[in-house]
């Protein structure tokens, strides 16, 4: 307790109960997570794990899941219920995540090569229009 690493003694009785929502939370929590980061992930701007995690817990406390930070921290229960009831909407999320770093890498590739972007544009509009 005194480095901060055990927050809290779980009696034996119920330990299996909190390691079941324990592992179920954390679980769900890299699965988005991990999501995130493969999305983000076309060049240099790429969301790390931390960041991940940093915007996830700001997530959860803006959608109402909590009023405090402090539920992200130690209710794993209502921690997991919020993956499940925002399925719907974190995947939006993660969704416009990948818009944004698309967004990024072609402004960056515009930078490098305006030419470059115009035909690789009208190489893509010929392919939409097969």
């Amino acid at each position: 307790k005194a480095k901060g690493v055990i927050r809290e003694e779980i009696p034996w009785a119920t330990s299996r109960v909190f390691f079941y929502h324990r592992i179920r939370r954390r679980l769900e929590e890299f699965r988005v997570r991990e999501d995130m980061c493969t999305v983000s992930n076309l060049g240099e701007e790429s969301l790390t794990a931390v960041n991940a995690t940093k915007l996830l817990k700001k997530w959860y406390v803006s959608e109402g899941g909590s009023q405090t930070e402090d539920a992200w921290e130690n209710d794993d229960r209502a921690v997991f219920a919020w993956f499940q009831d925002s399925r719907f909407e974190l995947a939006k999320k993660v969704s416009k995540l990948r818009s944004e770093a698309v967004g990024r890498a072609v402004r960056k590739l515009c930078v490098v090569s305006e030419e470059g972007m115009m035909n690789g544009l009208r190489g893509f509009m010929e392919g939409l229009s097969r």
